[in-house]
């Protein structure tokens, strides 16, 4: 891995150093200037030319390794990315409705669900829709029984 991490570009350095903050690529886009398509591909590339699968493994590397560089020490042995991936879904932060609603996560994990899972899924997705779409139509409804 430290050779892998001498090949990133300065740029390709600093996208993982701010994700490896936590932070997302529009939210890292506005920090370097870029649009947060071209953090993407920053970040695409540098995952490639890690050899690793996530974007924060791959941060999570850069991080180790730039700090054995400092300490001039080597890194440590990294967990699998079966392990670090299980332990960023424990980490993920739940909003009230996705936790109330039981919604699927959206984007930034790969979709491990069954086929009985991500039917539910969509069932409960359609169920929210149709509810906000009665909503919708109700208050319009209302508005023109309150202009007539």
């Amino acid at each position: 891995m430290e050779h892998a991490a001498k090949l990133l570009s300065e740029r390709q350095k600093e996208c993982l150093r701010l994700v490896g903050q936590g932070l997302r690529s529009k939210e890292i886009g506005p920090i370097l200037g870029l649009a947060p398509g071209s953090v993407d591909t920053y970040i695409k590339a540098a995952v490639a030319r890690l050899g690793v699968s996530d974007r924060r493994v791959a941060a999570r590397i850069l991080s180790e390794f730039e700090l054995s560089q400092r300490l001039g020490s080597p890194p440590e042995q990294l967990p699998s990315p079966v392990e670090a991936e299980a332990d960023e879904v424990q980490r993920e932060p739940q909003g009230f409705w996705r936790e109330t609603l039981k919604l699927p996560p959206i984007g930034g994990h790969p979709n491990r669900l069954s086929s009985k899972e991500r039917l539910l899924a969509m069932l409960r997705v359609a169920c929210v829709m149709t509810g906000f779409s009665a909503g919708f139509i109700l208050l319009f409804v209302g508005a023109l029984h309150a202009l007539s």
